[in-house]
């Protein structure tokens, strides 16, 4: 054995035969190569947006697995109430089938006013439907409300009610965009409160307030789901709404055409004790979604 043999695979003071030494120049390019590897810190809101994702993920599931059964319901007692049905005029049996029946609580309808409701779901809520996509033009309003359009959630587009704001937080993707609008001024830098999951660009919500938050569902088993309809579901106020200051929380879905392909439109609406006239604006929100015609851009869009 040569001397370079012994230098290179061990000798006697500790290093075995089988195992190579490392060299001057392998120490130095070790060295080299860890300060190269930049240590790049990550956002300060990363928490934040994975808390929100989880968030939207558990909401959706629940409002699916909710209007998968109570659609059967109303199937069953829609078939078991026919016949009694029947005799009745047209206009007081059947609504049109562009319009979802109103909200708990709006002028039209039987139910109590918002002022005594308790947090949660109201007994008796069902999902409704509606054939066909909403990519038509919106009904008629019933109040007074102008078209509003976010480039950034693949061109979706609300009549927004008279005295409301809204904003937009454009991602690089339209399904991790979000667009908001509120009965209330916003905030154009959303922000998050010291236990809040989900940040919004309004802190807590005024007596009487509401916030409806939209984004696109990458949920093709809901878009399947959804295609004969559309549904509107009274769900448990979560803990985002809560801190918000909201006593109930509306969720709605919506089937509209997005680059040639069916998207499905959640919004979300929290509302603090609501007068009749702010449920009315709310649902007029829901039935007014579409991707269609020309409107003005939301404040913080980035995309035209």
């Amino acid at each position: 054995m040569t001397g370079s043999d012994t230098g290179r695979y061990g000798d006697a003071y500790g290093q075995g035969h089988d195992e190579p030494v490392d060299t001057e120049v392998e120490r130095e390019l070790r060295v080299l190569l860890q300060r190269a590897a930049p240590d790049l810190p990550a956002p300060d809101d990363r928490m934040d947006r994975v808390r929100e994702r989880v968030a939207r993920t558990l909401r959706r599931r629940r409002t699916a697995a909710l209007a998968a059964g109570l659609t059967t319901g109303l199937v069953a007692a829609a078939l078991a109430a026919a016949p009694a049905l029947a005799p009745g005029p047209s206009a007081t049996v059947l609504r049109p089938a562009t319009t979802a029946p109103p909200l708990p609580g709006a002028p039209a309808a039987p139910a109590p006013t918002l002022a005594t409701d308790a947090p949660g779901p109201v007994a008796g809520a069902v999902p409704t439907s509606v054939p066909g996509a909403a990519t038509s033009e919106s009904p008629a309003p019933e109040v007074s409300a102008r078209p509003l359009r976010f480039p950034d959630l693949g061109g979706v587009t609300v009549d927004l009610p008279a005295g409301w704001s809204s904003t937009a937080v454009p991602a690089a993707e339209p399904r991790a965009s979000t667009g908001y609008v509120a009965s209330e001024p916003l905030d154009p830098k959303p922000s998050c409160g010291p236990q809040q999951s989900s940040c919004g660009p309004v802190g807590r919500l005024a007596g009487g307030g509401a916030l409806v938050t939209i984004t696109l569902v990458g949920d093709q088993d809901m878009a399947e789901k959804l295609a004969g309809g559309r549904a509107v579901v009274e769900t448990d106020v979560d803990k985002s709404c809560g801190l918000r200051g909201g006593t109930r929380q509306v969720v709605g879905h919506r089937i509209v055409d997005v680059a040639n392909a069916a998207a499905v439109v959640e919004l979300t609406a929290c509302l603090n004790r609501p007068s009749g006239q702010t449920v009315q604006q709310v649902q007029h929100i829901l039935d007014s979604v579409r991707t269609t015609g020309d409107a003005p851009t939301a404040p913080g869009s980035t995309r035209g």
